[in-house]
């Protein structure tokens, strides 16, 4: 779909939340190369990122765009961005800030106690996120100037809603909805009227789907999925006709943005790597953890056998993500787990023959039994409860 793919911005440090002005010729981002999180511009013509909110005191723009990203105003005089008055202040303790565009100013709260601001088309409302914590999350949609709130989606069940984002027309509003609050699997893109209502399922999945940007002329939906595998691609998925993938490659592909002619889009591609390792507790040893596997094969939940012989874990070395076996130091590796489902946090029975592991193929969280060396799962929880914490084995069998 895009014929060249060029870096805008990268460094060592993390940047994220991009995006595009309406007149296409600069962007807006967030970085941490200063220590702590700002809001940069850059010009796409060339030159130095400029720092909006370098030494402002009292002002802290989350480290992560869990919530939601930042936004520039339909005319291109306003950013809107999240940031908390304390250092350790968590998103339902962050209000939405905006500041002059493209050149900065002085910020000024603009929505008390809701982030991940998103402007309407035609520039005379937002859509934040009053971040509940554990409880859930709301949406709420006000006007420019921040007053005249209205809740279009309220609180209900510990499900989080996140990153907002507007249909062309401004009827709707599209954002992620899960259980889990880094938008993690299983996340899906929802969609709720702009004046409240019932939401309703636009990208259904037990993996992720995420980061709606609905294309200015209404033909369809550019977004995060991973259908396929571990990793995040863009997907475009036109409102008549089936959805079609974008990117391939190693990291996930996420928060993009398309221009106003569609020809250009500038998004945010993270790669994670995650490994196994050890470390010795022995008094007078050395505390350098010693690698167990590579970053690239996405390994993490360990869990050593009673036994004391080998491991359980699990990785995306095939491509998805399934519970693997090894011994101690790595070595032996052998996969247990197949298929579509994503497979996790593993627990291997007291008398070594079964594990316990989070599948999603019936239902997120269900926890599974199976032998270790192969053959049919058993569910152990029926699939209408949902088991978020972390499964345990003992003498009486496995707990969570």
């Amino acid at each position: 779909m895009f014929a060249r793919v060029t870096r805008v911005v990268a460094t060592d440090a993390g940047e994220f939340s991009p995006v595009l002005s309406p007149d296409d010729k600069w962007i807006v981002y967030v970085s941490d190369s200063g220590g702590r999180s700002d809001i940069f511009v850059k010009f796409l013509s060339g030159g130095e990122a400029v720092n909006l909110t370098a030494g402002i005191r009292d002002l802290y723009v989350p480290r992560r765009p869990g919530i939601g990203g930042i936004d520039i105003s339909p005319d291109g005089t306003a950013i809107t961005f999240g940031a908390g008055e304390g250092a350790g202040d968590v998103p339902s303790q962050q209000s939405t800030y905006v500041i002059g565009a493209p050149l900065g100013g002085t910020p000024r709260k603009l929505i008390e106690r809701c982030t991940g601001a998103r402007w309407s088309p035609d520039g005379t409302r937002l859509v934040c996120v009053q971040a509940g914590g554990s409880a859930g999350d709301a949406l709420k949609v006000v006007d420019a100037n921040g007053g005249n709130p209205l809740e279009i989606l309220p609180v209900s069940g510990g499900v989080h809603a996140h990153w907002p984002s507007w249909s062309a027309d401004g009827n709707y509003v599209y954002f992620n909805r899960s259980v889990a609050t880094d938008n993690s699997e299983p996340t899906e893109i929802y969609r709720v009227p702009a004046a409240g209502g019932p939401p309703e399922p636009v990208v259904v999945t037990s993996r992720r789907a995420a980061f709606a940007y609905p294309t200015r002329d209404g033909r369809g939906l550019l977004y995060s999925s991973n259908p396929e595998g571990a990793e995040l691609a863009l997907w475009w998925k036109p409102f008549v006709g089936e959805p079609e993938r974008v990117t391939s490659g190693v990291g996930d592909y996420a928060e993009a943005r398309l221009s106003g002619d569609n020809k250009m889009m500038i998004a945010t591609t993270y790669q994670y790597r995650r490994s196994l390792a050890t470390i010795s507790i022995s008094e007078g040893a050395s505390s350098q953890p010693t690698s167990l596997s590579e970053g690239s094969s996405g390994d993490y939940d360990p869990a050593v056998s009673p036994r004391g012989d080998r491991m359980a874990f699990s990785s995306t070395r095939d491509g998805n993500r399934h519970i693997w076996t090894a011994r101690l130091d790595g070595t032996d590796a052998r996969q247990v787990t197949s298929g579509m489902g994503i497979d996790e946090r593993p627990a291997v029975a007291e008398e070594h023959r079964h594990l316990a592991l989070a599948h999603d193929h019936l239902r997120p969280d269900a926890e599974i039994a199976r032998p270790i060396l192969g053959e049919a799962m058993d569910q152990l929880v029926p699939h209408d409860i949902g088991v978020l914490n972390d499964i345990k084995n003992s003498s009486h069998g496995f707990v969570s």
